[in-house]
């Protein structure tokens, strides 16, 4: 068999990939992208699209039921969850349909190839074609299918991450829609016709808290339980106090200091709860293994698994090949290159969805770095400063270090600046003030800020471009800020910091 001879092999077809081939295209290369799965990648499957989808629905629900506080009433509202999540599902495949990357792949002149891609060589990659009964059970298939060796200069691996499933009782590692008991990940979360009217969600970062909130919005009891003290590790942690007491106003149960050791299927549930069949079983978090006490149950009719990603690096023939792959994901220096010049790794399977780095944005604009320096002179290094955005009601949008990580970095140069959110007109008048603005600075310039708000992550991009740029409040206090925005408080935050500083200088004044 001749080899196929290519400039560029993209691996994944996700944000990324499909952005590296956006830009090489347009290089006049020859590109092909090799897909094993569903083109689009997460984000339209089973990430930000339907689970923002299912967050729009909940938010309404929530306008609804408050509406009354208005003035206005209405009644006989009821929520139907089985239309709320066909809802969701129609909105991902129109929005599938819509982009339908297939066919922009094959304008772009891009050759898309079904199947596996395993790397058997710094410039080769080997596609294992699925066969017709693989492709029918959504499988890649094996190698008596047939394969297809690629030979290129470049190999871009952008195959992201998927959920881990922890190592509870119960679970065998497999999850899905179907069998027993009724366990989810993400990835599957969304497929269901008939979602349960209670269930248990086990990992309270970002996707733990986004789905627990916007499922307790429309009726469903759900229970919360993070090993953790705190939920959303990494966030600045009066912010994320605020938004617990949010979760718990929305009617979520949130079990702190907890860890879930078991996950049984109860085939004979309590006449009272007939359609809880899932009992998960607790104990306080660093409890020994074996201890008997101070374990609690809770009963729902399915568990949801957010404890986390992992790299997607299965069948991609790396250890094979003598590429580093760590727990976190593929080893990579500054411009994405692995320990092979030719092979460079981006987004999710670099990081294991566990950095901002590895955010939908910073790993398309990855992607387009890395295919840059591959093929332009120079070194080009991958963005470092990604802002992040848990799409929460309100939302919690951060930049740079939080206060505990500003303080460990440059001690008592920090400052803390902090604006309630009940100072926004724009949030008194909507009804929603809960919230506020922090703002870390060291020796003045700002390293770090944090907005738990209505739309907070549209606001954090001014205050990116602040930490990118080394800049100081005051010089955010000299932009007019349009008024009433939820934006304005950062101009009011900053305006608060030079009239607390001219203090110091008020002997200054010129006096009559």
């Amino acid at each position: 068999m001749t080899p196929d001879q290519y400039d560029l092999v993209i691996v994944g077809t996700g944000t990324a990939g499909m952005a590296a081939a956006e830009f090489a295209a347009t290089l006049e290369l020859r590109v092909a992208a090799v897909e094993h799965g569903r083109v689009g990648g997460t984000r339209v499957w089973s990430g930000g699209v339907p689970s923002n989808a299912l967050r729009a629905a909940g938010r309404v629900a929530r306008t609804v039921a408050t509406a009354g506080s208005f003035g206005i009433d209405v009644p006989g509202a009821t929520v139907d969850l089985d239309r709320v999540w066909a809802r969701v599902r129609a909105i991902r495949d129109e929005i599938a349909t819509a982009d339908d990357d297939v066919a922009r792949l094959g304008v772009l002149g891009v050759e898309l190839l079904r199947g596996r891609a395993v790397l058997t060589g710094p410039n080769e990659v080997t596609v294992i074609h699925p066969d017709a009964t693989d492709a029918e059970a959504g499988d890649a298939g094996s190698a008596e299918a047939g394969s297809t060796i690629l030979q290129t200069r470049f190999v871009l691996l952008c195959t992201g991450s998927t959920p881990t499933v922890p190592a509870i009782d119960g679970l065998d590692g497999s999850t899905g829609a179907t069998g027993s008991p009724p366990v989810y990940t993400s990835e599957t979360f969304f497929d269901i016709e008939h979602p349960p009217s209670s269930i248990v969600v086990i990992g309270g970062g970002h996707t733990g808290v986004e789905l627990a909130q916007a499922c307790a919005r429309l009726g469903v009891r759900v229970t919360l339980v993070e090993r953790e003290d705190g939920l959303l590790a990494g966030e600045e942690p009066s912010l994320v106090a605020l938004l617990t007491d949010v979760l718990r106003d929305d009617g979520v149960e949130v079990v702190l200091g907890t860890e879930a050791i078991a996950v049984r299927h109860d085939t004979d549930p309590p006449a009272d709860r007939p359609g809880e069949p899932v009992v998960v079983v607790t104990r306080p978090a660093g409890t020994a293994a074996g201890t008997t006490g101070h374990r609690s149950e809770w009963r729902a009719g399915a568990v949801l698994l957010a404890t986390g990603r992992r790299p997607d690096v299965s069948s991609l023939g790396l250890d094979e090949l003598g590429v580093e792959v760590r727990p976190e994901g593929v080893v990579v220096d500054e411009r994405s290159r692995t320990v092979f010049r030719s092979v460079y790794a981006v987004g999710d399977v670099a990081s294991g969805g566990r950095h901002p780095g590895a955010a939908t944005n910073a790993a398309a604009l990855g992607a387009v770095h890395a295919v840059r320096d591959m093929f332009f002179p120079g070194r080009v290094t991958m963005p470092t400063l990604v802002p992040w955005c848990t799409f929460t009601d309100p939302e919690l949008a951060h930049v740079g270090l939080t206060s505990d990580e500003a303080e460990a970095r440059h001690g008592d140069d920090v400052d803390v600046w902090r604006l309630d959110l009940a100072h926004s007109d724009r949030a008194r008048v909507e009804g929603s003030a809960v919230g506020a603005l922090v703002v870390v600075t060291a020796k003045d310039r700002i390293v770090g800020a944090h907005l738990l708000a209505p739309s907070a992550g549209e606001v954090v991009h001014e205050l990116a471009v602040a930490v990118d740029h080394g800049l100081k409040l005051a010089d955010l206090a000299d932009v007019v800020h349009v008024h009433p925005t939820i934006s304005g408080i950062v101009g009011r935050l900053a305006a608060e910091s030079v009239q607390e500083r001219a203090q110091r200088y008020r002997w200054l004044v010129r006096r009559r």
